[in-house]
Order: C-alpha cells, then sequence, then structure tokens
C-alpha cells in the first residue's frame, strides 16, 4: 500500500514544476498475523520508500530501530496501529497504541513468544 501510494504521488506529480512533492514518510513495519511482513523506510537521497522483506526482520533489528527517542516527542519512540474486524458484527474498530523504548522491548518480546 506505501509503495503504491508512493508511485501515485509520483505519477500524478509528473506535470508539477517545483520538483518532488513526496513527503518523507516515518518508517514503517507491517505486520500479519503477528508477523512482520515488511519494513518501509524513506531513503533521502532518492526520495522514495524502500521495503526490506519481513523475512529479514528479527526482535533485535526492529527494536534497534525505533527504540530511539527523538526530541520533542514525550517519551514515545514509536506507535503501533491495528485495523480489527468483528467476526461476529463485521464492525470495523481501529487500534493505536504508543511505546517508550521500555514498552517496545515488552510488546515485542511478547509478539515474539506468539509464533
Amino acid at each position: 500500500y506505501l509503495l503504491k501510494m508512493q508511485h501515485d504521488l509520483r505519477r500524478s506529480q509528473q506535470h508539477v514544476s517545483q520538483g518532488p512533492i513526496v513527503p518523507p514518510m516515518p518508517d514503517t513495519i507491517v505486520y500479519e498475523n503477528n508477523f512482520p511482513q515488511a519494513w518501509y523506510s524513506f531513503d533521502r537521497k532518492s526520495n522514495e520508500m524502500v521495503k526490506m522483506p519481513g523475512r529479514k526482520l528479527d526482535a533485535n533489528e526492529i527494536l534497534e530501530g525505533f527504540s530511539q527517542l527523538e526530541s520533542g516527542c514525550g517519551g514515545i519512540c514509536a506507535q503501533y496501529t491495528a485495523v480489527i474486524t468483528d467476526g461476529a458484527t463485521g464492525s470495523i474498530e481501529a487500534e493505536t497504541i504508543y511505546f517508550s523504548p521500555a514498552t517496545l522491548l515488552e510488546w515485542i518480546h511478547d509478539k515474539d513468544n506468539q509464533h
């Protein structure tokens, strides 16, 4: 989805003379069934999203990439957003969790133990 959005933004800007309008996006890991499917990061040199397959990801690498605190973030180093469909009612709910480095470590450890 992220790469398609990037492609569509690039295609729409072909007639724009001011240069690229693709905004930098934060690093994103896509999970499916509690397993990381891909890590997307923004390459500032090429001004594009780069995809690293999930099979190359492990908990330590994810923790290293996301546990650094940036100034002005109020102790938040990462967030998790999930879309959940209730099988009985069909209703869709979104869930967002914000992490400090310590709570991210706990969450990743729990995810690893669910595999």
